[in-house]
């Protein structure tokens, strides 16, 4: 398991809020699995998850974010969870037509042109 354990937690994908909540708890409980978690990819909106899984996970070097956002979704712990981070490559996925942003698109994006700057390991910056 010692030799599992870190190859387990390198690379984090979650697809619904149950895998989410169910990350966040566990980093929460063992906060020393976090420093595994190398690569954590967001496929949706997962609301306050988000920030204690980014809190408990101070090794991030790649982070994927999908940006196909409902009004309904909360980004907000997301929001806070990013100025934590200071990875060397961000991927963002899903990029809305303008028709469809809305105001939690409008909060997460101007959260990204805030901290941006301040990642001053990053060398990957990805925009399909």
């Amino acid at each position: 398991l010692r030799v599992a354990t870190p190859l387990f937690y390198h690379t984090v994908v979650f697809r619904s809020k149950g895998q989410a909540k169910a990350l966040a708890e566990t980093l929460v409980d063992q906060p020393l699995l976090g420093q595994f978690i190398r690569q954590l990819r967001v496929e949706g909106r997962y609301g306050a998850p988000m920030h204690a899984i980014i809190k408990c996970s101070p090794n991030i070097l790649d982070i994927f974010l999908s940006l196909d956002i409902t009004s309904s979704d909360n980004t907000g712990d997301l929001c806070k969870g990013l100025h934590l981070l200071n990875p060397q490559c961000v991927v963002l996925g899903d990029v809305p037509h303008p028709s469809r942003e809305n105001r939690m698109f409008s909060d997460l994006f101007d959260t990204l042109l805030k901290v941006l700057p301040k990642w001053d390991r990053l060398v990957r910056f990805l925009v399909p």
